[in-house]
């Protein structure tokens, strides 16, 4: 209850960015329960090898997003710190692992474990 509760004041009713994987970043389900409008794709695997080559598009794209979710893996903390580092005003969120579990994507142990139960009251809420 406390995860919709949180998705649906955060998320809904904003234009939301999402960078990440492209495995995330294209899931249907991650972008409709996100409320994802817009996506900056990355690699699914060592993202942060490629970061600076996104630089750009990144920093041109977010002003148009009221917040932008960060679903890179450790490339998450390299890209929020460039950000505000930088000075970028903007709503970062780093989503970790729970978009993987929107996915279906099995790399955590609780994943595994406990996907099969929530994925689909999750489904039936969003």
């Amino acid at each position: 209850k406390g995860f919709v509760e949180f998705m649906k004041k955060h998320f809904h009713n904003k234009k939301v960015l999402l960078i990440g994987g492209k495995t995330v970043a294209e899931d249907s389900f991650v972008r409709k329960v996100l409320n994802v409008s817009g996506v900056i794709a990355l690699t699914d695997e060592n993202a942060y090898a490629i970061l600076d080559d996104k630089m750009d598009e990144i920093v041109k794209t977010i002003p148009e997003y009221d917040i932008v979710i960060g679903a890179l893996g450790q490339a998450t903390r390299a890209l929020g710190y460039r950000l505000w580092k930088d000075g970028h005003k903007t709503k970062f969120f780093d989503i970790g692992s729970t978009i993987d579990a929107l996915a279906d994507k099995k790399l955590r142990f609780w994943i595994s474990k406990n996907n099969r139960r929530l994925l689909p009251l999750y489904q039936g809420l969003f």
